[in-house]
């Protein structure tokens, strides 16, 4: 959930704000969070409440912000203190009307602008994400996928989630393109995200979540389909995040310092999937018996994405460009597109070259190879 927070905060308001907040023909120069951060202070301080939150969280329990060190094979390396517990409670408590203003905001913004945003294109696929009872789930439950008219295709575990996907390259990219195996490519195309996670879903397990999910589909019906609808689903998860870390944090049990088991080498296979605040995430490794990495694949929610994403920039360069004529802000309309994926390429882009070689020199005083491996 602090990952979520983190996430959420910093692409609400960093990086799609400014394309609710400023007309779509706004010069450039003006059209960013700095211009929003000297027009409104208040803004700025509200983000960065949000962001510290979902920032503190991490720290405290992964013990850096980023790829955090806590969480290993295992289990968790150090239980939760309970005076670590009562400091993120308070401050999960504090940032709550935080969270709601920013909830509240957005969907005010969004609901000016629907007319102009709702052009942007949509993009009829199927969608997947982790549910347990049909409630918004980011942890530990099954997977459903469903169909563009909302009918679930199918029901998995996380262990069969291979059986499921498949990746597909293309020349002119690093970045993979996954698919559902049933329907096949091109038909198999599936995102995940925001906007997934509510298709899938029909409530969630907090209260101000559960009557967002709520009113998103009486506004714009289930599944929705257009792209830009990433963003106002993105707050609603920011919300239950928010929520959710005071419910885990009111359970003194959390602090129960059974956190990890002792691990045997040994080989065998296991998957294990998340949602992460782009999408559906999982990764499988297989191990020899000496407990030795023998391989791994990564389905990374970017890459799920990645062929939606493509469609919907086509889409929204065909509605916005006619007869060649390239208009002021039209960039900007294309670019808000994929700015509501959140995508990262870097994420979805590995190689491996077997070709590889590294050369080790040794040399002299006056620079000549003495030895040469």
């Amino acid at each position: 959930m602090g990952q979520v927070i983190s996430n959420h905060s910093l692409v609400i308001y960093f990086l799609t704000l400014p394309d609710f907040y400023f007309p779509l023909d706004e010069d450039a120069s003006k059209r960013n969070i700095f211009q929003i951060m000297r027009e409104r202070p208040d803004i700025a301080q509200k983000a960065i409440t949000l962001r510290s939150l979902g920032a503190t969280i991490l720290n405290v329990i992964g013990k850096r912000e980023v790829h955090i060190l806590s969480v290993i094979p295992g289990g968790l390396i150090n239980p939760l203190q309970e005076k670590d517990r009562e400091m993120l409670l308070q401050k999960a408590q504090s940032t709550w009307e935080v969270a709601k203003d920013a909830l509240s905001f957005g969907k005010e913004l969004f609901d000016k602008n629907w007319d102009d945003f709702k052009k942007a294109g949509d993009c009829k696929t199927y969608y997947m994400a982790l549910t347990k009872n049909n409630a918004l789930e980011f942890y530990n439950s099954k997977i459903h996928i469903i169909d563009p008219d909302g009918n679930i295709v199918s029901e998995f575990s996380t262990q069969d989630y291979m059986d499921f996907l498949e990746e597909k390259s293309y020349e002119w990219t690093f970045a993979k393109f996954a698919y559902l195996k049933s329907p096949g490519w091109p038909k198999g195309i599936v995102q995940v995200g925001s906007t997934a996670r509510m298709n899938v879903n029909s409530r969630a397990t907090t209260e101000v979540a559960d009557r967002e999910i709520k009113e998103f589909k009486r506004k714009f019906g289930s599944p929705t389909h257009a792209t830009l609808l990433f963003d106002y689903a993105r707050l609603i998860d920011l919300i239950y995040a928010c929520e959710r870390v005071q419910e885990l944090l009111s359970d003194k049990d959390i602090t129960r310092t059974d956190t990890r088991v002792k691990v045997e080498p040994k080989g065998g296979r296991g998957v294990g999937v998340v949602e992460a605040p782009r999408g559906t995430l999982a990764h499988e490794y297989v191990l020899t018996d000496d407990g030795r990495l023998e391989r791994m694949k990564l389905m990374i929610p970017t890459q799920i994405n990645n062929l939606a994403i493509n469609l919907n920039v086509k889409e929204a360069a065909m509605e916005f460009i006619h007869n060649g004529e390239i208009k002021p802000g039209l960039l900007n309309k294309i670019e808000m597109v994929i700015r509501a994926y959140d995508p990262c390429i870097k994420c979805a882009t590995r190689q491996a070259d077997g070709r590889a070689r590294i050369q080790l020199e040794i040399r002299d005083s006056q620079g000549q190879i003495m030895k040469a491996a």
